[in-house]
């Protein structure tokens, strides 16, 4: 009976968990509420519903959200309002930039290969089709949709037809749907298109395999005596976005920089802004209201000042969501974490002040739109990420590696390595330590990295009962103050004691208390206590250096986005007292206080 009772004793302390939530960076949602869903869309089809974005004269922001529905976002950055679709398009995702008209809006949706166009009455608040009529099967980029109608009701949007590209017009009173043609020979492709309040046409394209902006009259004429054709012609003209105001014409392209041109192409010096106004993704649509410039990027929705003295835009405030793969501290009191964006690729850091729990960054910097980082780690003033190449990219290009300091990125690469798939990184007695997934290998180098050329990584050396170790699928790895390692491989997280040049193994383990562990990921020591993450089970672990259970943040198994819950959580970092866990699903990134 005696060991009945202190077995029930026992059960209830581990079932109390004396870790709270204490700060959210990344969504701004209040008590942890996720108020602003940018990414919506199923594999392959990745979409951000809020590519386009239509802003009303009290700074209301209407945007995509999740399947089926349209966001309607107040100028403190709340979602108030979820607008249903149609039952008929119950399934499909806001697709693109949005049209505005007087008092009303249009926008694609699309599922799959099919897509529709929608019109939402801003004052009565409900939505018609504008049919598609034979077209409704094409493939409409409805991305770089024009922004607005023309006097004549049109809207302007480009689709593939029969491999060719066509510019469509669309008068959403009559119903009438035409093909309309540019009148320059030799195009190839046409990109983003826009018009004023003229009915003036700007339209990027590719004419002999270059790129150009141009500005053409309502019968699609080119107009003489201006600059567009002339001082036009960037690389990424043909996949960047422009946004025509009343008074600018703002230019955006995968680089993250955005420039503004008058009406006439005449250019302003300079760009308006660069890779501090790239966090959030990339910019889909802009919008001049109220005298603030709002950019719909990838996760959110930017809101810019334009700063006449230093010409250049400063960021007011940042809604939506990051989705973090890596996440570290460094010495300057800043939590740092790294972005990625799966499909389309690239990647971001974002830098929040960890003592101010907001969602704004302070600041970030753009890695460039070809690979994703994966775990982050901080050494003496600079930051190391591994990239993740997609499926097509793995053994036909060089591993690339980001190092990176407060406003420059640098990117070096692995030296004939077999490892395609990184994960876990930690730093041991200035060693880098890397996991491979590909090969479960565990390998290092010697810090600090060159910022230019190639690396070559060393493999550990990891022994059990006599013979070398290798994993099947390793995650995380660190290391105690004593130099023993510890890593997570699927369902187990290993110990193993450093022994000169060598780690001997110590132990494993599959469960914690009453708890299976399912999918262990990233996991970090501090002082005596081991916290690992369980990405299946959607929780935070934390063991003694022996690998014995103290209690668990989380509910086993439940996903959710209240303060008391994770949703598919990744990686973690800490400190004395506090731990940072990546809540990769929620959009967020938790500040967890450990008592």
């Amino acid at each position: 009976m005696r060991k009945i009772i202190i077995s029930l004793i026992l059960l209830t302390l581990n079932s109390f968990c004396s870790m709270e939530v204490v700060g959210v960076f990344g969504n701004s949602g209040e008590k942890g509420e996720e108020i602003y869903e940018s990414e919506v869309g199923e594999p392959p089809y990745s979409t951000v519903g809020n590519e386009g974005i239509y802003v009303d004269e009290k700074g209301f922001i209407y945007t995509g959200g999740k399947r089926g529905f349209l966001n309607k976002i107040s100028p403190e950055g709340k979602t108030i309002k979820r607008y249903k679709f149609p039952e008929k398009f119950k399934n499909y995702a806001k697709y693109g930039r949005i049209c505005k008209g007087e008092n009303e809006i249009y926008f694609f949706v699309r599922y799959y290969n099919d897509f529709g166009l929608l019109r939402f009455d801003l004052k009565n608040e409900n939505f018609e089709e504008i049919p598609l009529g034979q077209y409704k099967g094409h493939h409409y980029v409805g991305m770089w949709t024009a922004t607005k109608l023309n006097s004549k009701k049109e809207l302007f949007t480009q689709l593939l037809l029969n491999d060719k590209p066509v510019i469509v017009k669309i008068n959403v009173e009559t119903k009438e749907i035409k093909d309309f043609k540019i009148e320059l020979p030799d195009i190839q492709r046409y990109g983003c298109i826009d018009v004023d309040k003229n009915d003036n046409i700007y339209l990027s394209y590719t004419q002999n395999q270059k790129n150009y902006v141009g500005k053409f009259t309502s019968e699609g004429k080119p107009i003489e005596g201006e600059n567009w054709p002339k001082i036009i012609e960037w690389y990424y003209a043909i996949q960047g976005h422009f946004t025509v105001t009343d008074n600018f014409l703002f230019c955006s392209g995968y680089d993250g920089f955005v420039s503004r041109f008058k009406l006439n192409g005449e250019a302003y010096p300079g760009n308006i802004g660069g890779p501090l106004i790239s966090f959030g993704g990339y910019i889909g649509q802009v919008e001049e209201k109220n005298n603030k410039i709002y950019l719909s990027k990838t996760f959110g929705i930017l809101v810019c000042k334009y700063d006449e003295d230093e010409e250049n835009l400063k960021p007011l405030k940042f809604i939506g969501g990051i989705r973090s793969d890596g996440i570290c501290l460094d010495d300057k009191g800043r939590l740092v974490v790294g972005i990625s964006y799966d499909n389309p690729v690239g990647g971001e850091f974002f830098f929040f002040d960890k003592n101010k729990l907001d969602s704004n960054p302070v600041s970030n910097i753009s890695a460039g739109t070809y690979f994703n980082p994966t775990d982050l780690v901080y050494f003496k003033g600079y930051f190391y990420s591994m990239c993740e190449l997609n499926h097509w990219q793995k053994k036909k290009e060089k591993q690339p590696f980001y190092i990176f300091q407060d406003e420059r990125v640098y990117r070096i690469y692995l030296k004939e390595t077999d490892e395609y798939t990184f994960k876990g990184s930690s730093i041991s007695s200035s060693f880098l330590y890397l996991v491979g997934q590909d090969t479960g290998k565990i390998y290092k180098t010697k810090l600090p990295l060159p910022i230019t050329g190639e690396i070559k990584l060393e493999q550990v050396k990891i022994y059990k009962d006599e013979k070398e170790f290798n994993f099947e699928k390793p995650f995380g790895i660190t290391f105690d103050l004593d130099g023993n390692l510890y890593i997570t491989n699927k369902n187990k997280i290993y110990r193993f004691e450093k022994e000169n040049e060598r780690f001997i193994y110590k132990w494993e383990k599959e469960k914690a208390g009453n708890i299976n562990f399912k999918e262990l990921r990233d996991l970090i020591v501090i002082d005596e206590d081991i916290f690992v993450v369980d990405g299946s089970n959607n929780i935070i672990i934390r063991l003694d250096l022996d690998g014995n259970y103290k209690e668990h943040f989380g509910e086993v198994g439940i996903t959710g986005s209240d303060l008391k819950h994770l949703n598919n959580p990744t990686y973690i970092t800490g400190e004395k007292n506090f731990i940072y866990v990546s809540d990769k699903g929620n959009l967020r990134v938790l500040k967890i206080k450990v008592k």
